[in-house]
């Protein structure tokens, strides 16, 4: 064969290589794929305290980013585990679940985060939980210290244990139940929040122990008293 033949013939095989390789990556069509870097996924055990009551045990699961659109937790086996089905929290742009039990009410072991983004089903699996060991607040954190002149909410606790925990409010809507604001994460035994908004308010003390980055476990408290906030006076 002549080598100019021969240059056409590499020239071909080339061509196609080139478009078979276009057809594997989906041909433009990779704006749906999922990008794990947005993702935000947590699953973890924790105690929940409520003012004058004592723990329960709690699964928290949420996940947030571009494209997310619900899930809920499984065990081991691939079974859907009954009221787990995550719902959207507007204020965070998150879906979310809280499950509460009695103080032995999960068992220890392993538990799958089941989400969809853009139609694809994802998991996130965590081993060897255990709540026995779950963070909790070890003793009741100080009553809420509210100024209505100011509007000047103040929260004291002691630290949880860990060597990674942030701290933040959830502050509720105490009518509706919506969540009206979650405030700042601080890894201080205080914080400070101004509520500009006149309405009646109740407030969640949340910690979170951190590994790598993810939150393994959380504790949350329930202030029973409600927070009123009027209407500004000139």
């Amino acid at each position: 064969m002549s080598e100019k033949f021969m240059h056409r013939i590499k020239l071909l095989i080339i061509i196609a290589l080139i478009a078979l390789s276009s057809a594997g990556c989906g041909g433009g069509g990779g704006s749906d794929a999922v990008d794990p870097a947005t993702l935000v996924a947590t699953l973890a055990t924790g105690k929940l305290s409520t003012d004058g009551a004592g723990n329960q045990d709690i699964l928290f699961a949420s996940v947030g980013g571009s494209g997310v659109s619900g899930g809920w937790i499984e065990d081991v086996n691939g079974n859907k585990i009954a009221g787990s089905d995550l719902a959207m929290e507007n204020t965070t742009s998150r879906y979310e679940v809280l499950m509460q039990r009695g103080e032995g009410g999960f068992t220890a072991g392993t538990y799958v985060l089941k989400y969809f983004v853009n139609g694809e089903a994802l998991t996130y699996k965590r081993e060897n939980l255990q709540w026995t060991t779950a963070a909790q607040f070890q003793t009741a954190p100080d009553p809420l210290n509210w100024n209505a002149i100011n509007r000047l909410l103040t929260v004291s606790y002691n630290p949880v244990n860990g060597a990674n925990v942030r701290y933040f409010l959830r502050i509720y809507s105490a009518v509706t139940g919506s969540l009206y604001r979650e405030t700042q994460p601080t890894n201080g035994f205080m914080i400070t929040e101004t509520i500009s908004f006149p309405g009646e308010y109740r407030v969640v003390l949340n910690a979170e122990v951190l590994e790598n980055g993810l939150v393994v476990s959380t504790a949350k408290h329930n202030f029973t008293t409600v927070i009123q906030a009027s209407v500004r006076v000139p």
